[in-house]
């Protein structure tokens, strides 16, 4: 990503937010924060935040969407249901927290890290339509909201037949999404 002085900005590994008013490299880029203090950050670390407010990250490579080579059952069998449901009436959860998808978190930058997350989420959710299940429970913590926020955008803006909320927060806190998949029977 191509960062220029004045770009408004997000910390990634801290909370808060600034203003570019310096580049020197890719790896020192100075930012002051909300705080108004000037730290210097990696371009790995901060998030472009764009003029809608909206937040911009970057992508190292493409991953491309395929389509599901899985079969219901083993689908099924990776996503961990609620025990207190019937499997018939059962409510799947997709954990999204990156230690479940990856054997080294700690090698990965927090932009990989999110787009490791978003990826799988899609993946899963596709499957999801695919075989017909109708209830998820994507589990995707609490943190500052950027990986909850992404997954909510995905939905709005790609699968209209998907409705989504707050999961419970008895079971999961404030860090699950509830989804409810519409017209799968037509």
């Amino acid at each position: 990503m191509v960062f220029k002085v004045g770009d408004k900005v997000r910390l990634l590994n801290e909370v808060g937010e600034g203003i570019i008013i310096e580049i020197i490299s890719a790896s020192e880029i100075i930012v002051q924060t909300d705080f108004g203090m000037d730290f210097p950050y990696h371009e790995n670390d901060l998030l472009k935040i764009n003029d809608d407010n909206s937040v911009t990250f970057k992508k190292r490579e493409p991953i491309e969407e395929k389509p599901t080579t899985r079969t219901k059952q083993a689908f099924l069998d990776s996503l961990p249901i609620t025990p207190s449901k019937s499997p018939l009436r059962g409510v799947y959860e997709i954990d999204l927290h990156i230690e479940e998808l990856v054997t080294e978190p700690g090698k990965l930058t927090p932009t990989e890290m999110l787009q490791i997350q978003v990826t799988h989420f899609r993946e899963c959710l596709n499957e999801a339509i695919a075989f017909k299940i109708s209830r998820l429970v994507a589990i995707h913590g609490v943190g500052e909201g950027i990986l909850r926020k992404e997954i909510r955008t995905i939905m709005r803006d790609n699968y209209p037949s998907v409705e989504y909320e707050d999961g419970n927060t008895r079971k999961y806190g404030f860090g699950a999404t509830e989804i409810t998949i519409r017209n799968l029977h037509k």
